[in-house]
């Protein structure tokens, strides 16, 4: 029988330790959730929606159901500071099976997908990889937030979506339920932070911070970058543009704010593959550590204290 360690979980030969603080970790929930989403859905969801009220609802409620969402984590990782998230949390509530098929649908399904997704993303705007740490995230963000000061300040209200009366009901409500998914699919991320909860110094205060700061800091993003959006482009360009944040850019800068929003996708899509490398492996990890899957995988790297087997079965997952 396996020995029992923390929340009576199998204890694994070696743990992964606890390195990250508050603003490390949410670092870590911006750079999972930040992708390549708020650089294109904006478009499908004016496009679904129709009116320009509509829209906005739609952003703020995601917003309002990220932070739900976190907070709703944020007690669950402070009870259960594991690594491996919402794996752990299954476990804990509904027995080994049940998490059991969850980790399975994230190994063989989700993970491969996503990071397969971002990683064909990025290659299509650099032909090199370059790693991207705290630094990186905070770069993205910064980007992302000087992008929209120069939409509002440098663009013309006249030719904005802004410039006629606001339309706040949709033009179906079958297309605001779609759309809304599309939005939540831009947010979608901030659990991510939970699957690395068993790195995180002092989780029971560190964790629900983390969780909340860095929801928050990415809802307050999107909201201003959509408002940028809205104030460069009208309601038909919006809705029919493939890469909207270029378009916005080249508006007011020119051609050369077109490049310069390829760059920020690069780092976006970066910056999420990083993300998705750093938390999912960890799902396998706690897989492994409760003796749910090949006990090889809960293998701690001797020198950099990382799920080095995790990590490379993670990455040829993606890369199949």
């Amino acid at each position: 029988m396996d020995r029992l360690g923390v929340d009576g979980a199998p204890a694994a030969r070696r743990q992964l330790e606890r390195r990250l603080g508050t603003f490390s970790a949410a670092a870590v929930l911006v750079g999972s959730t930040i992708g390549s989403g708020i650089f294109r859905v904006p478009s499908t969801v004016l496009d679904q929606v129709g009116t320009l009220g509509a829209s906005a609802v739609l952003w703020v409620l995601g917003a309002v159901f990220a932070m739900c969402g976190a907070l709703t984590v944020a007690e669950l990782a402070a009870m259960h500071p594991r690594s491996g998230g919402i794996y752990v949390y299954v476990r804990q509530a509904f027995g080994p099976v049940p998490a059991f098929l969850f980790g399975w649908t994230q190994l063989l399904v989700i993970r491969p997908s996503a990071l397969g997704a971002l990683a064909i993303l990025f290659a299509a705007y650099a032909g090199t990889f370059v790693p991207l740490g705290d630094v990186g995230e905070r770069v993205l963000v910064a980007a992302l937030v000087s992008l929209t000061a120069i939409a509002l300040f440098l663009a013309d209200p006249a030719q904005g979506a802004m410039a006629g009366p606001v339309e706040w009901a949709p033009t179906t409500w079958g297309g605001f339920g779609l759309a809304l998914v599309g939005v939540m699919w831009a947010y979608d991320g901030w659990a991510d932070l939970t699957f690395v909860a068993g790195e995180v110094r002092d989780p029971g205060r560190a964790l629900p911070r983390a969780l909340l700061l860095g929801t928050a800091l990415v809802a307050v993003t999107y909201l201003a970058v959509i408002a940028g959006y809205y104030f460069a482009l009208n309601l038909s360009e919006i809705a029919a543009s493939e890469l909207v944040a270029a378009d916005a850019a080249e508006r007011v800068m020119g051609r050369g704010g077109g490049a310069a929003v390829a760059g920020m996708v690069m780092l976006s899509a970066l910056g999420a593959l990083n993300g998705s490398t750093i938390t999912g492996p960890r799902i396998f990890w706690a897989m492994a550590d409760d003796g749910l899957f090949f006990r090889r995988v809960a293998a701690v790297h001797p020198r950099f204290g990382t799920p080095h087997v995790a990590i490379v079965l993670c990455a040829c997952l993606g890369i199949t």
